[in-house]
């Protein structure tokens, strides 16, 4: 369902790991709250570390390409 506003989907209160991280790729269509990180969240969400990337390789990497280095989810 639409909200009120317009095309956007509705926000659930949860922040958006991935916004936080500067990776959300869904933008509007995300279904996650994408505001400024208080000092809670921004202790709660840190950048992905090698050991809990996934296991999927990154397509940029393989291509020298990778702007996102160390916050990539991807494996490297």
């Amino acid at each position: 369902s639409r909200s009120q506003s317009g095309g956007s989907v509705p926000k659930a209160k949860i922040p958006c790991k991935f916004y936080l991280q500067g990776t959300c790729t869904r933008g509007d269509f995300c279904t996650f709250e994408h505001s400024n990180p208080t000092t809670a969240t921004a202790t709660v969400f840190r950048p992905v570390s090698r050991d809990t990337r996934s296991s999927i390789p990154c397509r940029y990497f393989q291509r020298s390409i990778c702007k996102m280095g160390e916050l990539c989810p991807f494996s490297h």
